[in-house]
């Protein structure tokens, strides 16, 4: 099973369109970024971007992973925004406080 990070992580880099934005934006090294890409292209078996000095430019299945996933990504992220606001969905993002029980 491929885990929902390096979707996540596929998502902001193909959103962003470089990795090091996708790092800023995730709160991650450059190189864990890129090692997680490289993990789920070979876990696909295809690359997903082109790599140019302009950026990363989505393949042909780059794009259609995206069409796949994006959706159910941004629905979980929302479930979870959601449930560490107390399930207030206009409550600001507390994604990284602890939930206490």
């Amino acid at each position: 099973m491929i885990s929902a990070e390096l979707f996540r992580n596929f998502l902001t880099i193909y959103r962003e369109g470089s990795v090091s934005s996708a790092a800023r934006s995730r709160h991650l090294t450059q190189s864990a970024i890129s090692q997680q890409l490289s993990n789920l292209e070979e876990m696909i078996g295809a690359p997903l971007f082109q790599r140019t000095v302009r950026g990363m430019i989505p393949t042909s299945r780059g794009k259609s992973l995206y069409d796949q996933v994006f959706e159910s990504i941004d629905k979980l992220d929302q479930v979870s925004r959601v449930i560490l606001n107390h399930a207030d969905p206009k409550a600001p993002d507390r994604s990284s406080a602890p939930i206490r029980i």
